[in-house]
């Protein structure tokens, strides 16, 4: 075959690759069980597509004007992924008997699985006689694509921690006479200490200080947030740093995205340390130190403004610094947009996600006007957008939130203490709405 008819080929079979992908990967979040018997069968069918699209897309480099010979039958792979393709509509038309039908699938999912392998091998011997015939790429080439496209179909688990254990370290009770600032009502410590070294973080996990209310709250918790939100009006960076590292120690988490906590919380004007220290003036270091050292975020917007100061109710930093004409703060304050997401997608994933907190915060008979809910923008400035959303804990039901993970173009979340029955729960939020599911899973994004 030329190589342009290959090239054309390849993107056939690809788009048969990725309808199985969604396909499989629906039914084993649905379906209770299903993993243990597809999780093979999704990994593998991801990986040939992968390969199918390297070797598209070296073909088409080739062009027609190519003398060189290109040996490849497609009509291995097509038979195997027709098959592949009867089998996932098979699934998806009869979930109701999957539980039934568990032993046939598997030998079915075995026999696909072995030529699907097949495949792959195939593919990657073509590419290397492509590269070995021409000097458009190297074997180093072909062998660093091999290693990224086996990453990149690799299944991980989104929030990698042990929920029993997570809710059984968590202190149900918030007292307000402990010796010690009891942390439990607004800590991510025990979730951060199960998150660290799984497949989505390597990093302290991000909180979203959301709860705003001072009622139920230890005071010496709420002297500290007083005292940081003091020192950040006024200025004083050597205390706000202080403050940052007191709150570290005692409750193992960064406060740099804390607003201060007013009475009533409606009153609160979302301002962080991040957003004092461009009014205030303080310096490009310090505000440096925020970001890089304690995670300030930078696309977090203010509540409210003094109308006689700034023109607009919601600023980033940024917004305010160029307001005020601190040019040289420009660059450091400019975020990077790690997630590349169209704002529509994300305003729907927002307005779904709310609406799901909001059905939730309702029924456990909450004041919704004591939230400020998730801004999602916050997560596209991250390399690993995960964040969590604490809520007061519960004396029956113990820890209380919402851990949420920007998947490509939908939302992972999984919700603690919220239920009627205070079980955690799971949802994918895409552009076609919410949908409860048993498991979540995702690729590793490289």
């Amino acid at each position: 075959m030329d190589p342009l008819s290959i090239s054309a080929s390849a993107a056939g079979l690809l788009t048969t690759c990725v309808q199985a992908v969604k396909i499989i990967w629906r039914t084993i979040e649905t379906i209770k069980g299903a993993k243990e018997f597809l999780l093979e069968l999704l990994t593998q069918t991801k990986r040939v597509g992968l390969f199918l699209e390297q070797l598209r897309s070296l073909t088409k480099q080739l062009g027609h004007r190519s003398k060189i010979p290109v040996t490849y039958d497609i009509r291995g792979p097509r038979e195997t992924l027709d098959e592949l393709e009867d089998f996932v509509h098979s699934i998806d038309q009869s979930k109701t008997w999957f539980r039934l039908k568990v032993l046939l699938y598997q030998n079915v999912t075995d026999k696909l699985v072995k030529r699907l392998h097949r495949h792959e091998e195939e593919i990657m011997q073509v590419m290397l006689s492509i590269v070995t015939a021409s000097s458009m790429r190297t074997e180093h080439d072909i062998r660093k694509i091999y290693e990224a496209v086996v990453l990149n179909s690799t299944v991980a688990s989104p929030f990698g921690f042990n929920e029993t254990a997570l809710i059984t370290d968590q202190n149900p009770q918030t007292s307000h006479t402990d010796a010690n600032i009891d942390m439990s009502s607004q800590s991510s410590h025990s979730i951060d200490k199960r998150l660290q070294g799984s497949p989505q973080t390597t990093k302290r996990l991000q909180i979203w200080f959301g709860d705003l209310s001072r009622s139920g709250l230890d005071t010496k918790y709420l002297s500290l947030r007083d005292k940081l939100a003091d020192a950040a009006y006024w200025g004083d960076f050597d205390k706000v740093f202080a403050v940052l590292e007191e709150a570290k120690r005692a409750c193992g988490q960064s406060w740099a995205n804390t607003p201060r906590l007013c009475s009533p919380p409606e009153h609160s004007y979302g301002w962080t340390p991040l957003h004092q220290a461009v009014v205030t003036g303080a310096s490009k270091a310090d505000i440096t130190r925020l970001i890089q050292d304690y995670g300030a975020l930078r696309l977090l917007r203010t509540v409210k403004t003094d109308p006689g100061e700034l023109p607009y109710s919601d600023m980033t930093a940024a917004e305010i610094a160029s307001e005020l004409g601190y040019t040289h703060l420009c660059g450091i304050l400019a975020p990077f947009v790690y997630q590349c997401i169209p704002h529509r997608v994300l305003a729907s994933l927002q307005k779904d996600f709310h609406n799901l907190i909001r059905k939730d915060l309702q029924k456990q008979k909450c004041r919704i006007a004591d939230f400020r809910l998730p801004d999602l923008v916050v997560l596209t400035e991250m390399k690993e957008p995960l964040m969590w959303f604490p809520l007061k804990p519960s004396p029956v039901k113990g820890v209380r939130g919402y851990l949420y993970l920007l998947d490509g173009r939908d939302l992972l979340v999984k919700s603690f203490g919220v239920s009627d029955d205070g079980s955690a729960k799971l949802y994918r939020i895409s552009r076609s709405g919410v949908l409860e599911i048993e498991e979540a899973i995702t690729f590793v994004r490289t």
